[in-house]
């Protein structure tokens, strides 16, 4: 047996075989206190825990809320008058909305169903906050303050009023196409023969 071989049965014989024992109690399930175990049931959820919040962008407006319930906050172009008008939950004569060093305090006017709309300008300030990458907003003056990201949604409402698409015409409406007579020289055919005449 080689010296190497020998050290390293030495080192070995050390080895306490309580070591091993204790990394297999270690790595056990851990139970958590106060959780109750959901167990096979994937259906089942936690109570409090929902759909996730995420943003919604469909022709012009975008919604921030859970899929499965109407949208906390949202926004949406008002082209003929060059403004963004927002809409939340709740009740209040202002809107108050802060991004990333920009504020601002709307005024309201309540639209039914428990929600209220207030508009600010396509160029003010805090529009263009709220639409800057990785831009956090903060929106109060309902019953509770929302903080939600920013960025992508409110860059595509607020280009979608600045650069309306173009529009396509329907085939119903679209004008029939101009047809243009011409005329085509064409030699003239040759004649057809005669048949011959035998008498």
């Amino acid at each position: 047996m080689s010296r190497n071989s020998f050290g390293l049965l030495l080192l070995l014989a050390g080895c306490d075989a309580g070591t091993v024992t204790n990394r297999t109690q270690r790595s056990g399930e851990v139970k958590v206190a106060g959780v109750e175990e959901i167990g096979n049931n994937g259906s089942a959820a936690l109570e409090g825990v929902g759909a996730p919040m995420a943003w919604r962008v469909v022709n012009g407006a975008a919604f921030y809320g859970a899929a499965d319930q109407p949208p906390a906050f949202a926004l949406r172009c008002d082209r003929a008058a060059q403004q963004i008008v927002f809409e939340r939950a709740g009740a209040g004569g202002t809107l108050s909305l802060a991004a990333g060093g920009a504020g601002a305090s709307l005024g309201t006017r309540e639209v039914g169903q428990g929600r209220v709309q207030a508009r600010a300008g396509l160029d003010d300030a805090i529009v263009n906050a709220m639409a800057r990458p990785q831009s956090q907003i903060t929106v109060a003056g309902g019953a509770e303050t929302l903080t939600l990201p920013g960025g992508v949604a409110i860059r595509r409402v607020v280009d979608f009023c600045r650069n309306p698409p173009a529009t396509q015409a329907t085939p119903e409406a679209a004008p029939p196409p101009v047809v243009v007579p011409q005329t085509i020289d064409e030699p003239a055919p040759d004649p057809l023969p005669t048949p011959p005449t035998n008498l």
